[in-house]
């Protein structure tokens, strides 16, 4: 009979249980074991063993990852990873005297890792920010862990923030941001191949097809041919291109995907044929003119094409700056066509659907349209986004309604490009990575919480602060995009500051 009961693995400083591992763990779960005996230390004072479980062991048991005793107690995940890309799983559970912690340990997830990180933030261990700086580390010279039966999955698959460089980082900046990510339960994209600007290079590498095949490279506005860019309704281009991605199934069976892109910026072909075939439409704010259709129906002839070989692998391109919109005149796309919708001009002031806010509503327009039309639809987005000049830029419940938004349409995750900047992101990031785990994360009782436990007795008047700044923004008939400094003072206005200021002295009066 299985019984769950809270477990006592500290008694005053006193370690009253040991870490056990398989003798053939992986190295996932090696370092998960390290890493709870590191943090419990820190915690307590007191050091467990890690020990296999061929060893004789009496007392509380900490079983990381998969072993015969955890699949004795009815748990084993197994490691493994399908075109779905929806695996990723963990368990805590207790059971008798014993705490299991495991996950999917395949290489693309981080189950059994995030299994510990999760335990340790119930345990009160938080990661704000990167580094030292950001990190709560409760001290307890006991550690009990309440009865546990939990099994947790992700509302997305992609969780990943990156620094793209507008900011400078040092090498030790991106490995703390790193291991903050790992706390945070993020999933880095490790292992896909992702159409990352450029990459439609991949199809008809240049070195191999330039001298033999120049006529499936696209024509430039000076009339010459371009290496970086593929004549889009050649369909010479279309079978060397889907060969290429056959080819690179074949030879590396464990891939699931290809990712392919133009060049950053608005590229296209002007051959008189993809001239003719471009629409040129153009519509306010977004990708102009457009080159969706041209582009789409290109990415579904090759992706038609590496289907009829490879139906359980996905096409990766991307939806940006001329090829934002969907296509409106090229039928059906490929069910192993997925999309990167990257929207850049577009307001980072107001949550998707803003009635006051034409961009973001034609936001939602855009991805109404691609969840409807495509299984895998995963966002490109920035943060910042928009920056005050100065000063942070809070949009956690603009984050709250887009996620839940998302999470409604099927979005399979993100690929958000960061910055370098915590103090004008401030709990941006931190609420992404809750949001994007569970999507109905309560933003309020994170904030509280952050609060609370970083500033101590400060805790009410910087929560107040972040909200304050959060109505300025969210009020403002200011619409701004990626790239684009808006001066503090057009945000917090002198009624912004007078009702700051009509606060805080109420509130001294009634303290006094």
């Amino acid at each position: 009979r299985v019984l769950f009961r809270s477990t006592v693995l500290v008694d005053q400083g006193k370690p009253l249980a040991v870490i056990v591992l398989a003798t053939s763990a992986s190295e996932q779960a090696r370092e998960a074991a390290s890493l709870l005996q590191e943090y419990l230390f820190r915690i307590s004072g007191a050091r467990l063993d890690i020990l296999e479980e061929t060893a004789a062991i009496t007392g509380t048991q900490i079983l990381v990852g998969r072993s015969r005793r955890a699949a004795e107690l009815g748990t084993d995940i197994l490691p493994r990873l399908t075109k779905a890309m929806n695996e990723e799983e963990y368990i805590l559970r207790t059971v008798d005297n014993t705490l299991i912690l495991a996950g999917n340990e395949h290489p693309f997830y981080r189950g059994t890792v995030y299994a510990v990180n999760d335990l340790l933030e119930r345990l009160g261990c938080r990661w704000f920010f990167p580094g030292a700086y950001g990190e709560v580390i409760p001290k307890s010279k006991t550690i009990t862990v309440a009865a546990l039966d939990v099994h947790e999955q992700p509302d997305f698959r992609f969780r990943n923030i990156w620094y793209s460089g507008w900011m400078p980082a040092t090498a030790q900046d991106v490995r703390d941001f790193a291991t903050w990510m790992d706390r945070n339960r993020m999933n880095t994209l490790r292992g896909l191949s992702l159409p990352g600007d450029g990459s439609i290079t991949r199809l008809a590498p240049p070195d191999t097809y330039y001298a033999s095949h120049p006529h499936i490279y696209a024509i430039d506005k000076k009339g010459e041919r371009s290496k970086e860019m593929l004549c889009l309704t050649e369909p010479d281009a279309v079978k060397i291109a889907a060969e290429t991605i056959k080819e690179e199934f074949r030879s590396h069976p464990e891939i699931i995907t290809f990712g392919f892109a133009p060049p950053d910026g608005h590229p296209q072909c002007f051959c008189p044929r993809c001239e003719a075939a471009n629409p040129n439409f153009s519509g306010k704010g977004l990708g102009e003119p457009s080159l969706s259709d041209v582009w789409f129906r290109f990415a579904n002839a090759v992706a038609t094409e590496v289907y009829k070989d490879f139906p359980d692998r996905w096409l990766l391109t991307n939806g940006y700056a001329n090829r934002v919109r969907p296509p409106q005149g090229i039928g059906p796309l490929s069910p192993n066509l997925g999309i990167q919708s990257a929207l850049l001009d577009c307001c980072t002031f107001h949550p998707i659907d803003d009635a006051k806010c034409w961009q973001r509503q034609l936001h939602k327009d855009v991805l109404d349209r691609w969840t409807s039309e495509l299984r895998c639809v995963f966002i490109y987005d920035y943060d910042p986004g928009k920056s005050i000049d100065g000063m942070p830029f809070p949009m956690l419940h603009n984050l709250q309604k887009d996620f839940r938004y998302f999470k409604d349409r099927g979005v399979w995750g993100f690929w958000t490009e960061g910055q370098n900047c915590w103090m004008v992101t401030h709990l941006n990031y931190y609420v992404r990575s809750k949001l994007m785990w569970h999507a109905l994360a309560d933003v309020n009782a994170l904030v509280r919480d952050y609060c609370e436990m970083f500033y101590g007795a400060a805790a009410r008047p910087v929560e107040e602060y972040i909200w304050t700044q959060e109505r300025a923004v969210g009020e403002s008939t200011i619409h701004e995009t990626f790239g684009r400094l808006t001066p503090w003072r057009t945000i917090y206005t002198p009624t912004v500051m007078a009702r700051s200021e009509e606060r805080r002295v109420g509130k001294e009066c009634r303290s006094r």
